[in-house]
């Protein structure tokens, strides 16, 4: 579904000129490199460096793709909010109904709460934000946004690509076109408005028993990490994923480098 979901997007973020959506979310071209390393990350599920101390804190490898627990009961994990006293994820969620997951940037893990499975993939009807063209801005603040699988999933990827411990979290989607470029490739729910605005995701059924395309990586990856036991913390593969990035990627290098010498 990610992949489905992204292939217009980042095709759109390779394009030059950059589209009138690249321009309202992200504002510089000079950034394209940056907005696709996020977006291609979320795709094919890359590994990605870690700094040195979280990888000695955390005991992991140097390279990771996203972790993803499955918060369904109080006791799981509990983490820390800077000198705030210890926080249950379980406990965390309840608290949080309109975010059906959210990312532990110190654990660099992505927690999907009960309310996840429960959630649409993505909206029944048209969702699609009203431009004021007077103002100059959106008539919604986007706040449907978060109550989607694939958005809210969407967001706390980009949140691991962008890959700051400290990380801006701004929602509102007329405060997102108010972030500077700079700021705004490092801000996930950006990396989500441009996907939704470039891809139109339409109903879907429960596709548990029709998954059989063997380019359907996404997809299929999904359907396991939903049929794996919600007590344990899972590990997306990134293998596969990395190398058919890698192959598309070249290709789409080969292909410019053939455009610029036309």
């Amino acid at each position: 579904m990610l992949y489905d979901t992204l292939k217009p997007v980042i095709e759109d973020a390779w394009s030059n000129p950059t589209s009138a959506a690249y321009d309202t979310f992200f504002k510089d071209v000079s950034y394209e490199e940056q907005v696709l390393d996020v977006l291609i990350g979320i795709a094919f599920g890359e590994a990605r460096q870690l700094d040195g101390d979280f990888i000695a804190s955390q005991g992991l490898k140097d390279s990771t793709s996203p972790r993803l627990m499955c918060s369904t009961a109080p006791g799981q994990m509990v983490f820390t909010h800077t000198d705030r006293p210890p926080v249950d994820v379980y406990e965390y969620c309840q608290e949080r109904p309109q975010h059906p997951s959210f990312y532990l940037s110190f654990f660099r893990e992505i927690i999907l709460c009960p309310h996840f499975f429960t959630t649409p993939i993505v909206a029944l009807r048209s969702t699609c934000l009203t431009v004021n063209r007077y103002q100059g801005n959106f008539y919604q603040d986007g706040s449907l946004m978060t109550r989607y699988q694939l958005w809210s999933l969407m967001h706390e990827l980009a949140h691991f690509y962008i890959q700051q411990t400290r990380p801006i979290d701004v929602y509102n989607v007329n405060d997102c076109l108010r972030l500077s470029a700079g700021r705004s490739v490092v801000n996930a729910q950006n990396f989500v408005y441009y996907a939704a605005s470039k891809s139109h995701p339409q109903q879907i059924e429960d596709r548990s028993h029709i998954i059989s395309d063997s380019r359907d990586i996404t997809s299929r990856h999904q359907m396991e990490m939903f049929e794996l036991s919600k007590s344990k913390t899972t590990w997306l593969e990134p293998s596969v994923w990395t190398r058919l990035r890698v192959a598309w990627s070249q290709s789409k290098r080969d292909s410019r480098g053939d455009d610029d010498h036309r």
